[in-house]
């Protein structure tokens, strides 16, 4: 076997700063379910992250949910539009269909809600604490919230 010798990479790769605002950075071990979720003003509003262990995806939710996401190629085809919590709603779909997602600040306490419904016909359930819906849902939903807010230069 002949040696295979790896094509030259470009000079502007180590130019790139791959940890920064545009990147979301999430540890394999997360944030379990919770009652409610810190908010955090430095991460969320200021830098646009997530916190490494996903635990300011509820705040970030709740402050760009209704922004479209960066990459409309990332855009799932039965989504209602190209909103963040739409995309995430039609994408968290594909593990737990019909799923809703309902994140609701309160600021007073710095703490943001986090509910989840489930469309039945043409009824949304009740909505349930995270910790009521399993550890898949909650596991994922970070990581669905990190590609779909995530820019461009960096998928």
């Amino acid at each position: 076997m002949a040696n295979q010798i790896s094509p030259p990479v470009s000079d502007s790769v180590y130019q790139i700063n791959l940890f920064s605002d545009n990147f979301h950075y999430l540890q394999a071990e997360r944030i379990s379910p919770r009652k409610s979720f810190a908010m955090s003003e430095y991460k969320v509003g200021q830098h646009h992250q997530l916190g490494t262990r996903g635990e300011y995806t509820a705040h970030f939710l709740s402050q760009y949910g209704s922004t479209n996401i960066a990459t409309p190629e990332l855009a799932h085809p039965d989504a209602v539009s190209l909103t963040l919590k739409s995309q995430v709603e039609a994408w968290m779909g594909e593990i737990s269909p019909g799923v809703r997602i309902f994140p609701s600040a309160v600021p007073d306490l710095d703490l943001v809600n986090l509910r989840f419904g489930f469309v039945q016909g043409n009824d949304v359930s009740n909505s349930y604490r995270s910790t009521n819906v399993g550890f898949g849902i909650s596991y994922v939903l970070h990581i669905i919230v990190a590609l779909l807010s995530s820019s461009k230069d960096y998928l």
